[in-house]
C-alpha cells in the first residue's frame, strides 16, 4: 500500500509485505517516473506481465523502484475521483501470475480501501478537534477563573469573596444547590 500526500507530492508506504508474512520498509519518495507514481499521475491500473517488462517500463517512461520483479499489478486508490495511494501486489518469480480479471479484483478491493482509508483520516482529523476545542474551552475557563479572582480579591487577603454558592453554579451549572 502507498499513500500519496498531495500537499507535498510525496508517497509513504505504510505498508509492504514480502512472502506474505514478512513486513519490509519503504522510505517514502517524492512523486516521480516509478510504479506507484505512474498509477497516481495517470489514475489508471498498472499490470507488468510478460518477458521484456524493462523495454515495457521503458516504453513507458517508468523508471522502476522494483527489482527482480517477475509480475506487478497495482490499482489507484480513489475517493471521490480523488487519488489517494496505490494498492499493489508483485510476484517475483512468474512472469504471467496476473490478468485482467485480477486487475478487476484489486481495483474492487482498492475501492473499498479507499473508503476505509479516508473514514480514518477523517476520524482522526475528528479526534484532533475535538482535543484542540477541548484545550481551547480548558484556556478560556482558567482565564476566565484567574480574572474572576483578581476582580474578586480584597487586599491583603489571599481568598475570594465571592460566595461558595456563586462558585458552584459557575463550574457546574447544571447543579443549583443553594449552600446555607
Amino acid at each position: 500500500v502507498a499513500l500519496y500526500d498531495q500537499s507535498a507530492e510525496k508517497l509513504t508506504f505504510p505498508l509492504a509485505v514480502r512472502n506474505y508474512e514478512e513486513r519490509i520498509e519503504i522510505e517514502p519518495r517524492p512523486l516521480g517516473t516509478d510504479e506507484f507514481s505512474t498509477i497516481i499521475t495517470k489514475n489508471a491500473p498498472l499490470l507488468l506481465v510478460g518477458e521484456n517488462l524493462d523495454q515495457v517500463r521503458s516504453s513507458l517512461g517508468i523508471e522502476s523502484m522494483l527489482s527482480g520483479v517477475g509480475s506487478f499489478l497495482g490499482v489507484p486508490l480513489t475517493v471521490s475521483d480523488a487519488v489517494i495511494g496505490v494498492l499493489a501486489i508483485r510476484d517475483d518469480e512468474s512472469t504471467l501470475t496476473f490478468s485482467h480479471d485480477d486487475r478487476r479484483i484489486l481495483t474492487a478491493v482498492a475501492s473499498q480501501l479507499g473508503v476505509v482509508i479516508q473514514s480514518a483520516r477523517l476520524f482522526e482529523q475528528t479526534v484532533e478537534l475535538a482535543e484542540e476545542l477541548g484545550n481551547v474551552s480548558k484556556r478560556r475557563a482558567r482565564s476566565s477563573a484567574t480574572a474572576a479572582n483578581g476582580s474578586t480579591r480584597s487586599a491583603g487577603t489571599s481568598r475570594p469573596t465571592v460566595p461558595k454558592d456563586y462558585w458552584i453554579a459557575c463550574q457546574a451549572p447544571e447543579i443549583l444547590i443553594p449552600i446555607a
